[in-house]
Parts: structure tokens; C-alpha cells; sequence
């Protein structure tokens, strides 16, 4: 009796023993599931900011990119031979296109001509001492006529067979703007010849007034493929700025009668009440020009003016009487 009361108990034990170890693993494995699954979320989420951070990485690349790419014009026409950089645009099919667009540009051109021409024969009375307009004084004592001022006809002498044009895509965009400069300057030494001093942009398909100067604010077409912007207000007030064209904002703008539109200061050498050297964007010359970390010496000031000059292109100009014929 004792042994069958020992055997069952044993049994009871054996049984007891086998349960809580089934209890155990069932126990554990959910546990070991739910550490596999926590794994899983954690790598997945871990997967999901590495490709965040690598995204918001690559878009601070192309912003920085983006910023700091250089707008040039197209070169596709400058030619170098011995050194010598000049722009030859020779495509009569591109002239001819370029010539019907910009029709209205031409006609402007002729009649600011024969407008400002015609102060030349004003008249005047001979008992006064002097009568002088914004272009014009006259010496009556000895009844002479002394140009004076600073504009695009003066330049040309008046003389609109003096006029040269050519065709150049300032942005690279594809599509080209008009610029007109003068074929033979009055003075031997001056460079006039290969600057422009007026252009123009098509703004949905009609030609708009970019800029407007004369000898004291004009532009040159730069070796290295950028724009230069050359002005002076003076002795205190004078420099270079290499600027970059940009006709997207230029939608529903009207022509200028005096300076610019559409052109980005990038860079700036010059006189601005000191020797100065300004990086763009430049939004306010007169104050950043103050800054101490934008000053430079007259000798490092000297040494930017001629290496900026120095990378002015020659100008292969369509003369106007072609245009005229």
C-alpha cells in the first residue's frame, strides 16, 4: 500500500514538473516574439531617419549648389585666337530671326536718334551769353556747339551708321537679347567700341529696354564668360560690378529710359568713398561698403580694375546699315 501511495505521488510530481515547464516555454515565447518585432520597428524606423537625414542632406547639397552656380552668358560665338577673346556672331539664319523679334527695338533706336539729333539745330539768341540743355552748350561768343553729358547718341557721334548690334544670350536660357554699342569711338584710346551701352529682352514676345547708359555706365561681354558692369558717379562713387542677367522676374515689366533691369550684382571693385571689395548677392552697396572686412588697399584696388579690364572681349558688331538696307 505505502509503495502504490509512493508511486502516485511520484507520478503527481512528474506530471506537475512537465507542466510548469511547458508553462515556462509558453511563457518565454511570446517574450522572445515580441523582442523580434520590437527589432523589426526599431530597424525599420532607423531606416526611415537614415533616408530622411540623407534626403534633407542632398537637398542642402543642391541649395548650396544651387546658390553658388554662376550665371553666365552663352559663349557659344567667343572665339580665342593669340589670346585675343572676340564675339562673332555669324549665323545670318539666327540674324534674321532675331531682326524680325526685335523690329520694334530698331525702330526705338531710330527715333531716339532723330529726337536727340534734332536739339542740334536748336535755336538760339545770339545777344545772350549762353543757352544750355541736358546735351548741348553753346559758346555764342564764339558760336560753337560743345557736347556735354553722358548718353548712347552722343557716343555714336549722332551718327546712326556708327551704330553697331550684335546678338548674345546673356542667361544661356536659349534665347538671345539685343545689345548695340558703336562701331568707331571719337577718341583712339578709348574702349568704347566693344562695350554696350544699351540692350534689350523679349518679354513674352515683345522686346523691353534692359539697360540704358552712355560713357560714364556701360557694359562688356568678359573673357571668362560673365558680364561686367562699369559706372561712375564720380570721383568718390566708381567701379566695376560683375553681374549675371536674370529674366525671370522681368514678367510684365516695362522698358527703362535710364539704367537697368534684370541684372544680379554678383561681385563689386571700385571707389565707394574708399577702396572697396564687396561679395553679392549685393543688396545695398552704400552699406555694405562700410563694412571693415570689405576694405582693401589702392594697390589691391588698382590690381582687380585691370585684371577685370583685361578680360573684356572684342565685339565682332552688325553695322545698323545693314539693318537699314
Amino acid at each position: 500500500m505505502k509503495n502504490k501511495f509512493v508511486s502516485v505521488l511520484l507520478m503527481i510530481m512528474v506530471m506537475t514538473v512537465s507542466a510548469c515547464g511547458r508553462s515556462a516555454e509558453d511563457t518565454e515565447a511570446p517574450a522572445t516574439a515580441g523582442t523580434t518585432e520590437t527589432e523589426e520597428v526599431s530597424d525599420s524606423v532607423t531606416e526611415e531617419q537614415s533616408m530622411a537625414a540623407a534626403t534633407a542632406s542632398t537637398e542642402d547639397v543642391t541649395k548650396e549648389s544651387a546658390s553658388t552656380v554662376e550665371v553666365k552668358y552663352d559663349t557659344t560665338y567667343l572665339k580665342e585666337e593669340s589670346g585675343v577673346y572676340t564675339y562673332s556672331l555669324k549665323d545670318e539664319s539666327v540674324i534674321a530671326k532675331y531682326n524680325e523679334l526685335y523690329a520694334e527695338a530698331f525702330e526705338e533706336l531710330i527715333k531716339s536718334n532723330e529726337e536727340d539729333s534734332s536739339f542740334m539745330d536748336q535755336s538760339y539768341i545770339p545777344s545772350n551769353q549762353a543757352v544750355s540743355s541736358n546735351l548741348l552748350y553753346r559758346d555764342t561768343k564764339e558760336e560753337k556747339v560743345v557736347k556735354t553729358g553722358s548718353n548712347f547718341e552722343m557716343d555714336y557721334g549722332f551718327d546712326i551708321l556708327n551704330v553697331g548690334y550684335t546678338y548674345v544670350d546673356l542667361d544661356s536660357d536659349g534665347v538671345f537679347e539685343l545689345i548695340f554699342g558703336v562701331l568707331h569711338g571719337s577718341d583712339p584710346e578709348d574702349d568704347y567700341v566693344n562695350n554696350f551701352e544699351r540692350a534689350y529682352a523679349l518679354v513674352d514676345g515683345k522686346p523691353i529696354k534692359i539697360c540704358e547708359g552712355g560713357c560714364r555706365t556701360y557694359y562688356y561681354l568678359g573673357s571668362d564668360g560673365c558680364i561686367y558692369h562699369c559706372g561712375s558717379g564720380g570721383a568718390a562713387y566708381n567701379g566695376i560690378w560683375r553681374v549675371h542677367f536674370d529674366a525671370s522676374g522681368l514678367k510684365g515689366a516695362e522698358s527703362v529710359d535710364w539704367g537697368e533691369i534684370g541684372f544680379v550684382e554678383d561681385e563689386f571693385y571700385g571707389y565707394w568713398e574708399r577702396p572697396v571689395h564687396v561679395m553679392g548677392p549685393i543688396t545695398d552697396l552704400d552699406e555694405m561698403a562700410k563694412l571693415p572686412e570689405n576694405s582693401i588697399s589702392d594697390e589691391d584696388d588698382s590690381g582687380f580694375y585691370d585684371e577685370w579690364e583685361q578680360r573684356r572681349v572684342k565685339i565682332d558688331w552688325v553695322p545698323m546699315g545693314e539693318y537699314l538696307k
